[in-house]
């Protein structure tokens, strides 16, 4: 019992400590001041890809976070603090704000109204449950204050620890939502996974494998950028289902084998 629980705080004050080198290293710090200045409500917290990176003791090159504001009061709590910023998701409510030659992207808590394969309709909400729910993986789903303390409701840190890519909800569900989320999923399947294809889930790609059509092309080379970019070309080429994937979506890539040995 006593060992556990050394590991478990271990565990605990090592992860607060990689949040702590995030403070020190960059100005993500004036953000949350200012958040937590504008009023006794206002909350902001790390999500997504830098979280994960955290947990996976990865390198931290870009820093996304959500709000319980709208975009307007986002706006007015940067302006309030003199912190450079523009919109770059005005659909999504996306304010960047740029301090120091660094940039982070705020965007407000949110639920999507209506999908149609590529965009989504979305209201704005403070319940930060049902901006989880609408994100595709349960690694991707993990928030965190400034000190490291996680809202994880979908158990993203344990599954990101036993090597497990899963969609949050119905992944059909999800996958219908955003098409390019196909992608997505053989990118963090050849980073992350240590388990092999689900078999449903398979059959669920490949039932869905068409709906990528509607994806732009933009949208798709910008994701495949980051897969070869990510270090995993040698276990994509290794798992024959990801390679399947790649070259229905890909056909110009049906060689895609040779780079392994690059």
């Amino acid at each position: 019992m006593f060992n556990f629980l050394n590991k478990f705080f271990a565990s605990s004050n090592n992860i607060k400590s990689k949040f702590f080198d995030l403070q020190k290293s960059s100005s993500v710090k004036k953000i949350f001041e200012a958040f937590q200045d504008y009023s006794t409500d206002s909350e902001i917290r790390y999500v997504g890809g830098c979280v994960r990176k955290i947990l996976n003791n990865e390198k931290v090159d870009d820093v996304d976070m959500a709000t319980n504001l709208n975009p307007d009061e986002i706006k007015q709590v940067l302006k309030k603090k003199n912190i450079k910023f523009y919109e770059t998701g005005k659909d999504h409510g996306t304010i960047t704000a740029h301090i120091n030659d660094e940039k982070y992207e705020i965007t407000p808590l949110r639920s999507d109204v209506t999908t149609d394969g590529r965009h989504a309709k979305v209201e704005f909400t403070k319940d930060w449950r049902k901006d989880a729910e609408r994100r595709d993986f349960t690694i991707n789903s993990i928030y965190s204050d400034i000190n490291g303390n996680l809202f994880d409701p979908f158990d993203g840190k344990k599954d990101l620890e036993e090597g497990k890519v899963i969609f949050v909800g119905s992944a059909e569900k999800r996958i219908k939502e955003d098409y390019l989320r196909i992608l997505r999923y053989i990118r963090f399947f050849s980073n992350y996974s240590k388990l092999n294809h689900d078999l449903e889930l398979k059959k669920v790609i490949k039932k869905n494998i068409n709906g990528i059509s509607n994806v732009s092309s933009e949208r798709l080379l910008d994701e495949f950028k980051k897969i070869f970019n990510s270090n995993s070309i040698k276990q994509l080429c290794e798992d024959d289902f990801s390679l399947e994937v790649i070259r229905l979506i890909f056909p110009q890539f049906k060689n895609l084998q040779v780079l392994k040995n690059l």
